[in-house]
């Protein structure tokens, strides 16, 4: 069962009723392709759940108890020196941002002043998280998109459809950082 601490089981198995009943398969293979479906769909809302999640300041403090309870610290010392560490590092942040400020206006002079984009764009830092949920996103939209159309040619010929054969692109693209 794909359910995870803090959804409900109920939820999961309505929602994958009603996906498996509202693509209507017939036998095991149609089945489990409808199962399937559900899941990809189940991982994409969690996804979407979970890009939207906002984190409110009651949630944190019980994170922090439980964390507390964990060192065996009491709540208000352990949530303190947690708090120091946190202005600590935003200190730093905000210095960083200074300094990320004064590097993106020189970018942009450099952009206004007809300098290469490429050069540009290596000079502003990154850490990859954002692109790491896009990219988990599109592979989970792709394997929702094959397996409804794994499941749309089945049906189709289990209704008699003659269907040309898929036609199946699998490529690999490796950039290099020198060009291509």
């Amino acid at each position: 069962m794909p359910v995870i601490p803090g959804e409900d089981p109920n939820v999961w198995e309505a929602h994958r009723a009603g996906v498996v009943d509202s693509l209507a398969p017939v036998g095991l293979l149609e089945v489990n392709l409808a199962e399937r479906a559900a899941l990809l769909l189940w991982r994409l809302r969690r996804l979407a759940r979970y890009e939207a999640e906002n984190w409110t300041a009651e949630l944190i403090d019980r994170g922090l108890t439980l964390y507390a309870g964990y060192t065996r610290e009491p709540a208000d010392r352990f949530t303190a020196a947690v708090r120091a560490e946190l202005e600590g590092w935003a200190e730093e942040l905000t210095r960083k941002i200074r300094r990320l400020e004064r590097e993106a206006a020189a970018v942009a002079r450099h952009i206004d002043g007809g300098t290469d984009r490429k050069q540009a764009a290596k000079l502003l830092p990154g850490d990859g998280r954002d692109e790491r949920i896009a990219k988990y996103e599109r592979h989970l939209l792709n394997l929702l998109t094959s397996t409804l159309h794994e499941l749309e040619r089945l049906q189709a010929r289990r209704e008699g459809e003659t269907l040309p054969p898929p036609a199946v692109a699998d490529l690999n693209v490796t950039l290099t950082a020198g060009g291509a």
